[in-house]
């Protein structure tokens, strides 16, 4: 009987990758080592189910709004807006998706914040997924793929943004960035997308797949690829970079015929969903923060440090905190993490240098625009959630190295230190999550691994002011004061801690230095009018109150103070006219109206 040519053979049998890029492996296992990089990394962030809020960002974007979480039309509003939605201020980040995602966690979870974490979590494992996928695809050996994928899964300069909730939108937009990535591949080669997983330019690619030979689903999946860019573009802005650097990859990676017509299509699709992400952007933030050439040239160049920092972690897992600050964090592992993948570039042989240098460029190009900061206060701060997407370019690099060949081969010592890298990664994320367990943990943690930061150390002492440990509080502010007199919110802070120990005058005195390095900030301005309402000069508090909610339409209790103030004047249709403000903004009115509170 003649044989059946392996072209024609049915689905029992699908293309498989090894060193040759040659191997077929059973269909019916395909799944297995997805399945495999799930489990672990369900397995090592599953106790983050049980965690609280860490105060950094998420009592302002979750707890403080679950009023505009609970409404299902906030899924539209999303699109009209900044992702802290306050039209008093500049705002810079447009990340709907991710605030829409918040909605579908409110309406699943309510108050239980412990469950906003499982989604964080399932997109994370769908990230590690979507990377061996695309390893695959890239025509990585199977055992490479896989180790890179889970390595993607436990690393723990990740951690932050599996178990802190606010960076979702660095993980959402990697795991689209990795799917619109693996449909950009099976694109370009005119497959569909089942297909596309040999090694580019291979000459024992399936005729089918070589470019210039388009089948039906290659214009599918030239369709996912742009709506998932428009997926990753929606969740945060530094997704713009794919479209560069699917042209880095036609140019160094895909080689044989460039399918030209279909290019020219696809580059029509980039341009529209540019469009329609920049209007909308446009529209949502008429007035956003804006920073010009120079200022932008010079942050960046500031911040170059942090890039080496930040490769270190990736490597040697040490100074790890979720506000890493520059001056504080170690050059030294960053340098050995560089120098140790040049070393094991050079006696690769043969080494395909354009493969790595799209690593390179992967890397550069997803990192560089998180290092232009705007805020002051978060100046030389270089966050771990940033390395989400451009660690895959760092992997992509190691690829090309005798280590990856040693894992393919599966002989020498690659195996034994993939194995131990593995290991220890996983335990060190493991513990290091638990430190997003509450407000306490966190900053303690980010306090501890970045002393010079008066940031951390202000937010520390709020932290001790929320738990009633006044005495911890006023000597993490103090220290924050040292670092910098001017430091926003830390004479709020400190006067706050005074006013709850008696201490009138000297409250008083760190308020107004507050509003006077800050005249705008509205929590001091709050926090003053309950100083003077405990003095009984009410007409002070009511100008302050009104005045706040003049700056900041959207400040709760000073809605709920001032209607009680009215109340208690007799000044009923006041109270109701602040009120049904408050309605009127999606605000939920309690009822009784509580006690006046301090705001930190």
């Amino acid at each position: 009987m003649k044989p059946v040519p392996d072209s024609q053979r049915p689905s029992r049998w699908l293309p498989g990758r090894s060193a040759s890029g040659l191997d077929r492996v059973p269909a019916a296992a395909w799944w297995r080592p997805y399945a495999a990089v799930a489990a672990v990394g369900l397995a090592l962030y599953f106790q983050a189910l049980s965690f609280g809020l860490t105060y950094l960002d998420d009592q302002v974007l979750i707890a403080d709004n679950l009023h505009f979480l609970r409404r299902w039309s906030s899924v539209i509003d999303a699109f009209r807006q900044g992702v802290f939605h306050v039209a008093h201020e500049g705002d810079t980040y447009y990340r709907p998706l991710f605030t829409v995602s918040l909605v579908v966690d409110a309406h699943l979870w309510g108050h239980s914040f412990g469950g906003f974490h499982l989604l964080s979590i399932l997109a994370h494992l769908a990230a590690s997924c979507l990377l061996l996928s695309l390893l695959r695809r890239l025509g990585s050996p199977e055992r490479c793929a896989l180790f890179f994928a889970v390595a993607f899964a436990v690393s723990p300069a990740l951690t932050q943004n599996i178990v802190h909730v606010p960076t979702r939108d660095d993980t959402l937009m990697g795991m689209f960035v990795l799917a619109s990535m693996n449909a950009f591949i099976v694109f370009l080669r005119g497959g569909g997308l089942a297909q596309g997983a040999w090694r580019a330019g291979a000459r024992s690619r399936p005729e089918a797949e070589r470019p210039g030979r388009p089948q039906e689903g290659s214009w599918r999946a030239g369709a996912l690829h742009l709506a998932c860019w428009a997926l990753a573009l929606f969740s945060k802005e530094t997704a713009v970079v794919l479209a560069p650097v699917c042209l880095a990859y036609l140019i160094l990676v895909e080689r044989g015929e460039r399918p030209w017509p279909r290019l020219g299509a696809l580059s029509a699709g980039w341009l529209g969903v540019f469009l329609v992400w920049f209007f909308l952007r446009r529209a949502a933030l008429p007035h956003p923060v804006s920073v010009g050439a120079l200022q932008a040239a010079q942050s960046f160049w500031a911040n170059l440090p942090g890039m080496v920092q930040l490769c270190g972690k990736i490597v040697f897992p040490f100074n790890l905190s979720g506000l890493p600050f520059m001056r504080d964090t170690a050059m030294g592992w960053g340098i050995a993490s560089l120098g140790l993948v040049a070393v094991a570039l050079m006696p690769s042989r043969p080494l395909e240098w354009k493969r790595a240098a799209f690593g390179a460029v992967w890397f550069v190009a997803f990192l560089a625009p998180s290092m232009v900061l705007q805020s002051t206060t978060m100046a030389g701060v270089v966050a771990e959630k940033r390395l989400y997407a451009p660690i895959v370019g760092f992997f992509l690099v190691l690829l090309e190295t005798n280590f990856s060949r040693g894992l393919s081969s599966w002989s020498g010592w690659a195996p034994k230190v993939g194995a131990l890298f593995l290991l220890v990664h996983g335990t060190v994320a493991f513990s290091y999550s638990r430190s997003y367990g509450d407000r306490i943990s966190f900053w303690t943690r980010a306090a501890a691994a970045s002393p010079s930061l008066p940031l951390a150390r202000r937010n520390l002492g709020a932290m001790y002011f929320l738990e009633g440990d006044l005495n911890g509080a006023e000597k993490e502010l103090l220290a924050a004061m040292a670092l910098n007199p001017t430091e926003p919110m830390v004479h709020n802070n400190l006067g706050l801690v005074l006013l709850r120990r008696g201490r009138i005058e000297e409250a008083e005195k760190e308020l107004l230095l507050e509003l006077k390095y800050h005249p705008t900030y509205v929590n001091a301005m709050y926090n003053l009018g309950v100083l003077y309402m405990r003095q009984e000069k009410m007409k002070e508090t009511e100008a302050l109150w009104t005045k706040v909610l003049s700056l900041n339409p959207d400040h709760h209790d000073a809605y709920v103070s001032l209607a009680a103030l009215y109340y208690s004047q007799g000044r009923e249709k006041e109270a109701v006219s602040v009120l049904d403000r408050m309605r009127a903004g999606g605000m939920a009115v309690p009822d009784p109206l509580p006690a006046v509170r301090l705001n930190p």
